[in-house]
């Protein structure tokens, strides 16, 4: 799931676009990651994601005393990622067979 698809039509939530690290955030700031929606609850700080990415690549919410999940996508993401790894091992047991 792209990061661009994380608004659904209609929607009136503002962003300022994918979380990037060197970014500096400030209170009520907006950005996405991995389909999710956040807020700044701080105050000029960089450097800290809201989620947290695993070794299997699922997410996880990070940080929560620094932003506040508006749009919460992470089972959505970790569904479609499992599904993406299932089909993955369906595609290659049917070439060995």
């Amino acid at each position: 799931m792209a990061n661009s698809q994380i608004l659904a039509i209609g929607s009136v939530a503002k962003h300022r676009g994918v979380y990037d690290a060197s970014t500096t955030y400030y209170y009520q700031n907006q950005c996405t990651m991995y389909g999710s929606l956040f807020e700044a609850l701080s105050d000029n700080f960089s450097g800290v994601a809201p989620m947290e990415v695993a070794s299997d690549g699922s997410v996880s919410l990070a940080n929560t005393s620094i932003w506040k999940c508006i749009v919460n996508n992470v089972d959505l993401y970790n569904k479609v990622l499992s599904t993406n790894a299932l089909d993955t091992r369906v595609s290659t047991l049917e070439t060995n067979i």
